[in-house]
């Protein structure tokens, strides 16, 4: 999907510390293409929607399950 640079910037995180945990938590893998702004969700349908539930917009803080992040941070 394509995303804007702001998002990119969300996605990635410190260190790439956020777009680590958003795939430890969904359990998808996720790819981004920081050149193009293209952000890749692969897995299963349900790990995919997890990402994007979590993504949500990509426009603010994830919002994390709340029974998925324990231990996490």
């Amino acid at each position: 999907m394509k995303i804007s640079d702001d998002d990119a910037a969300f996605i990635l995180g410190k260190g790439g510390k956020t777009k680590e945990k958003i795939s430890r938590v969904s359990e998808a893998e996720i790819e981004l293409f920081e050149r193009d702004l293209i952000l890749e969700i692969r897995g299963s349908k349900l790990q995919r929607r997890k990402a994007k539930k979590i993504l949500g917009g990509c426009h603010g803080p994830a919002h994390w399950p709340s029974d998925s992040h324990r231990g996490l941070r």
